[in-house]
């Protein structure tokens, strides 16, 4: 019985313990709701000083313009820019090896040697005394060009004159000239246009390698311009949304604050309100700093610094998404980009020089054999103006022909470097295989990413539509009474999520729209964009080559 008494006793002490723990939670829900109150306001202000310490001049920019500046300052075009120039040098090398060769020597030879037996056997009396030596001076000079012809010949031109003094000429000085032409014609290795062209037909084909590579990354580079451009869109209209979310947070908090002064709602509702504009309040934050994250990614792209600093300015996107059905087709746009796309073109290019080097590793496996002969005309007198009479009236000739052959014995190096050359042409073919494949699966991608998006499109304009309705629905039920804060702030953040949604899926569908271009290789041509890399070399000539100067960058 006392036991009975003593449960009772407690039972009635409940009501009490509960209206004492209300009150208590009440006063602390006054004091939280005060210092969420502050944090706001703090955040608040907190935001605006980051946005003014981060943001400069506003600078306006259509996507037309974001592109123009790209061309001028992305460094990733400005470097790919140099290969073309780099390799119509090379090819000025190649035909540098049909440039004749100009050759000259003048020499002076003193000599002072005894006498042989023979000498004073067969020398007249008076020019040999004994026990003197036999003196001779000489002054040599020759004038030679030599070269190689298209057909692998080789010329050379020799002009050749000497002065004599000395014991046998008795004190007078003995003038010789002599002018002969020697060519050597190869007969098997080394023979005909084809064999001697392949290192300019090779070049020619880097420069349009190089050419290609430009295109290629203005292609991916203009591409990734025009997606940044968007994706800056897509930030700023993000910001709207968070905006708005957050308008409509502080709405319910206006909302619950009349309620809870008339006494239709509790102070919890109150403070849910407050912690659910605070949390969006900080998303808002996130929003701008995205917005800058982006315009420094455009900015980068774009190659808009300052000196060596990524500018300051802020950049306002004059356009916005404008999304138009395009139908798409698998085949018709792999057809386009199979014949657009710069990396096939490059691919069978590649494939031609490898061609190219095969053919010529196929002429290195013959036998060297040459044909040579010579012509020249001479004469020798003891006048300098009758000397050069007697050449040019061809006093004395000599001629020669004949035959030279050589192979190496086994000759394994030129073995190794033809089977080298033929499985390297092998390579070449399969990757443009793999080029081609590529293509085609990257067309494939953005031809589905279209579709994809633009469904995404109309679903998420319906899901937006549905979620303002249920949010206008809801609010009416919480000033009913029906319903609580937490339920409104989840369905307005599924407004949020929908509105977050459909404008990632314009973006989307824009980029999409690029991508597809990108992979058919026609961007540059939409755009109207043909693109010569600057080359604003002083041409060096000839005449200055050969003179002292100095290399400048």
């Amino acid at each position: 019985m006392r036991y009975l008494v003593c449960v009772a006793f407690l039972f009635s002490l409940i009501p009490a313990w509960t209206a004492a723990a209300q009150e208590s939670t009440e006063a602390g829900v006054d004091n939280i709701f005060l210092h969420l109150q502050i944090e706001l306001l703090d955040l608040e202000k907190l935001g605006e000083e980051v946005l003014d310490r981060l943001v400069g001049e506003t600078l306006r920019l259509t996507l037309d313009e974001s592109v123009l500046l790209a061309l001028d300052g992305n460094q990733d075009i400005l470097i790919s820019g140099y290969e073309p120039l780099m390799s119509q040098g090379d090819l000025q090398g190649s035909r540098g090896e049909f440039d004749p060769t100009l050759t000259g020597r003048f020499s002076l030879r003193d000599a002072s040697t005894p006498p042989s037996p023979t000498q004073f056997l067969f020398t007249p009396p008076g020019f040999l005394v004994p026990d003197e030596n036999i003196e001779q001076r000489d002054t040599l000079y020759d004038l030679t060009l030599g070269g190689k012809l298209l057909w692998g010949t080789q010329y050379e031109l020799a002009i050749v004159g000497d002065r004599s003094t000395g014991t046998f000429s008795l004190g007078n000085a003995v003038y010789g000239g002599d002018v002969t032409l020697t060519l050597t014609q190869p007969i098997l290795r080394g023979f005909g246009a084809d064999s001697n062209r392949v290192r300019i037909r090779t070049a020619r084909n880097s420069v349009d390698i190089s050419a290609t590579q430009l295109e290629t990354t203005v292609l991916t580079s203009i591409g990734d311009v025009i997606m940044a451009y968007w994706d800056l869109v897509g930030t700023i209209e993000q910001l709207k949304v968070r905006e708005e979310s957050f308008a409509n947070a502080m709405r319910l908090v206006d909302i619950n604050q009349q309620r809870f002064e008339i006494g239709t709602a509790a102070a919890i509702e109150v403070l849910q309100a407050k912690a659910g504009a605070a949390s969006r309040q900080s998303d808002l934050i996130t929003a701008r700093t995205n917005i800058l994250d982006s315009e420094d990614v455009l900015k980068d792209l774009m190659g808009l610094y300052d000196g060596d600093l990524l500018s300051f300015k802020s950049i306002e996107p004059t356009e916005r998404p404008n999304p138009v059905k395009v139908d798409a087709d698998f085949t018709t746009s792999i057809n386009i980009a199979l014949e657009n796309r710069p990396e096939i073109r490059a691919a069978k290019l590649q494939v031609a020089n490898a061609r190219l080097e095969l053919g010529n590793t196929r002429d290195g496996l013959l036998p060297q054999v040459d044909l040579t002969g010579s012509y020249g005309i001479n004469d020798r007198t003891l006048d300098f103006d009758r000397t050069v009479r007697g050449v040019v009236d061809s006093n004395g000739d000599a001629w020669s022909i004949g035959i030279i052959g050589s192979i190496p014995i086994g000759n394994r190096a030129a073995r190794g470097e033809h089977k080298r050359a033929k499985f390297f042409v092998r390579q070449q073919e399969q990757r443009l295989k793999q080029t081609q494949q590529m293509v085609m699966l990257s067309v494939r991608m953005a031809v589905r990413s279209i579709y994809s998006s633009y469904t995404l499109i109309e679903s998420n304009k319906i899901t937006r539509t549905l979620q303002e309705a249920n949010v206008a629905a809801e609010e009416k039920r919480l000033q009913l009474g029906v319903t609580t804060s937490q339920d409104v702030l989840d369905i307005q953040e599924d407004l949020t999520e929908a509105q977050t949604q459909e404008i990632q899926s314009m973006v989307d569908y824009e980029k999409a729209l690029i991508e597809l271009q990108v992979s058919e290789g026609v961007l540059l041509r939409n755009r109207g964009i043909i693109y010569e890399p600057h080359d604003d070399d002083d041409p060096l000539g000839f005449f200055r080559s050969i003179g002292p100067i100095r290399s400048t960058p």
